[in-house]
């Protein structure tokens, strides 16, 4: 997951999402709206990511993050604009997503860390 979120801002959440998932063919489309439920983005599905929040647009790359398949997954500051709250979420859901494909998980941080059962933490 990008800092920068890398997301098309005329396109929906749902449409930023399965355009990626249709070239992994990974999630269905009722698994991609769960995440985006849980999330708090159930009622966004056909916003365009351009009239969201950042926090918003940041939850939306996080989901179409976890729409591929992946042995690690790099997360660069996936919670820097989300409160404590979604950034709970957004742990259970890729605590869920490791424990299931036995993937590992890398995150960087400044500042504001992502809350994760982490088996190291770096500090550079």
């Amino acid at each position: 997951m990008f800092q920068d979120l890398r997301l098309f801002p005329e396109l929906s959440a749902m449409d930023n999402i399965m355009l990626k998932n249709r070239l992994a063919g990974y999630a269905t489309e009722d698994a991609v709206k769960e995440m985006l439920a849980r999330v708090g983005l159930g009622n966004y599905l056909d916003t365009p990511c351009g009239r969201m929040s950042f926090g918003q647009q940041q939850r939306v790359a996080f989901v179409r993050a976890l729409c591929q398949p992946f042995d690690f997954i790099l997360l660069d500051e996936p919670v820097s604009h989300l409160d404590k709250d979604n950034a709970a979420v957004m742990s259970a859901i890729l605590r869920e997503r490791q424990l299931k494909d036995g993937a590992g998980v890398i995150v960087t941080s400044i500042g504001y860390r992502l809350p994760y059962e982490y088996d190291a933490v770096y500090s550079l």
